[in-house]
């Protein structure tokens, strides 16, 4: 009865004469015993982590550098707002003078990212990123201790340099070590540490305004 099909079943039911009975109670009465599937057990999702926040080894040095490079970069570029405020009152420079200071370091930045591709192609992409990394921590040390407007520009030149390589050396140094499945969402998340240590160094500006 089970491997019957409904017309089959209809067929039947159909055949069996009920006195007073209409054609339409034994349509009713065929479809309201039709054979009817069991309904689907439920299954408890669990919650699973993405496969590029997983500890494979490669996937996790991605991650590092690309925070840290990121976040590095970008707070060089938002702090400078406060820091030429400070500088104008402290070593009285012009207006003219805080406009060099800050706008030096986007030209800075498109010499430094031709740059830094080549160092990645002739070094290799960690010794290009070693390199980077010494840049900015060399360009910060030289502005904070800068005594004259020459010497803060140089700071910023240096680290400008460091940013411009820092963003074409990471780029290409997490393309080639991460997985390909993932290898956008890692790209990306450069981006996004970088637009984050933007807003730390404007948050860091206002808290010590």
């Amino acid at each position: 009865a089970q491997a019957q099909t409904f017309a089959q079943r209809l067929d039947s039911v159909a055949c069996v004469r009920v006195p007073g009975c209409t054609r339409g109670r034994h349509v009713y009465r065929a479809w309201r015993e039709r054979p009817r599937r069991r309904p689907m057990p439920r299954t408890t999702r669990r919650w699973k982590a993405p496969a590029f926040l997983l500890a494979d080894p490669s996937r996790r040095s991605a991650r590092v550098v690309t925070s840290v490079t990121a976040l590095a970069e970008g707070y060089d570029i938002g702090s400078i707002s406060g820091v030429a405020v400070l500088l104008r009152e402290d070593l009285k420079l012009t207006s003219k003078q805080v406009g060099l200071l800050v706008g030096i370091m986007n030209f800075v930045c498109m010499c430094g990212a031709p740059l830094g591709g080549m160092l990645a192609d002739a070094w290799g992409r960690k010794k290009a990123l070693a390199a980077t990394y010494v840049l900015l921590i060399a360009g910060a040390l030289i502005m904070a201790a800068a005594q004259s407007f020459m010497h803060v520009w140089l700071g910023r030149v240096v680290m400008g340099v460091g940013v411009g390589a820092g963003l074409s050396v990471v780029t290409s140094y997490i393309t080639e070590v991460s997985p390909k499945r993932y290898r956008g969402t890692l790209v990306g998340l450069q981006e996004f540490f970088f637009i984050i240590g933007i807003a730390c160094g404007y948050v860091l500006n206002y808290a010590l305004d």
